[in-house]
C-alpha cells in the first residue's frame, strides 16, 4: 500500500514538474525580445532554478520508472546531491528573490511550481526514500564534493552574463556589484549551501538510526 501511494505521489509531481519546466521555456520563447528561439531556450535553461528543476524531474521520473519496471534506483549519493541542489533553489527564492519579483498570470503559476512545488516534492520524495529504502548513511565530507555543481554553475552564469549582458540573478550581477560584493554574496551562498547540506546529512543519519532500531 505504501509503495502504491509513493508511486502515485511521484506520478503526480512528475507531471506537474515537467509542465512547469516546459511552460517556462515556451513562455520565454513566446515573450522573447531581440533574441532568436535558440537564444530564448538557452536563456531559459541558464537559470539555476530551471536546471535544478530539470535535474530533479529526471531523478523523480527515473524513480517512478524504476518502481514500475523494477530497475535499480539511483545511487543514494546522487539522489542526495540533487535534493541539496533543488533545496538551494527553494531557499534562495524564499529568502532572497521572492520579494524582488512579482510575476502575474501564467508566469506566476509557473514560478510557484518551479520554486515551491517541485523542490518540496523532490525533498519529500528523498525523505521517503531515506526512511523506507536506503540503508547506508552519508559522511560530512560529501558536502565538499556536492559543491562542484553550484560552483560550475556560478562560473557558467558569470561567463554567460559577460558575453550576453544577461546575468541570471541580481546577487551575481558583476557589473553593478563589483568583485568584492560578488565575493561576499558567493560566500553567503556557500554558507547557506553548507547549512542545507549539513541538515540533509543529519536527517539521513537520524533516519538510518531509526531503521536500525
Amino acid at each position: 500500500m505504501l509503495n502504491k501511494k509513493i508511486f502515485y505521489f511521484r506520478a503526480m509531481f512528475v507531471c506537474i514538474g515537467w509542465f512547469g519546466i516546459v511552460g517556462h521555456i515556451v513562455l520565454k520563447i513566446a515573450t522573447r525580445v531581440d533574441m532568436s528561439v535558440l537564444e530564448a531556450v538557452i536563456s531559459s535553461i541558464s537559470y539555476y532554478t530551471i536546471q535544478t528543476n530539470i535535474i530533479g524531474m529526471v531523478c523523480l521520473t527515473y524513480a517512478l520508472i524504476a518502481m514500475h519496471k523494477g530497475y535499480k534506483p539511483l545511487h543514494p549519493y546522487i539522489r542526495a546531491g540533487i535534493t541539496l541542489y533543488i533545496s538551494l533553489t527553494f531557499a534562495l527564492y524564499t529568502i532572497f528573490l521572492a520579494k524582488l519579483w512579482q510575476p502575474h498570470g501564467l508566469e506566476a503559476i509557473l514560478s510557484y511550481i518551479s520554486h515551491y512545488i517541485t523542490p518540496i516534492a523532490v525533498i519529500i520524495d528523498w525523505f521517503l526514500y531515506e526512511k523506507y529504502e536506503r540503508q547506508a548513511s552519508f559522511k560530512k565530507r560529501y558536502i565538499i564534493t556536492w559543491l562542484l555543481y553550484p560552483l560550475l554553475y556560478l562560473g557558467y552564469a558569470l561567463t554567460y552574463g559577460h558575453f550576453t549582458g544577461r546575468y541570471m540573478y541580481p546577487f551575481i550581477h558583476l557589473p553593478s556589484l563589483g568583485v568584492i560584493s560578488l565575493l561576499r554574496n558567493v560566500s553567503i551562498l556557500i554558507l547557506l549551501y553548507i547549512i542545507l547540506g549539513s541538515v540533509l546529512i543529519r536527517t539521513s543519519q537520524i533516519l538510518s538510526v531509526e531503521k536500525v532500531r
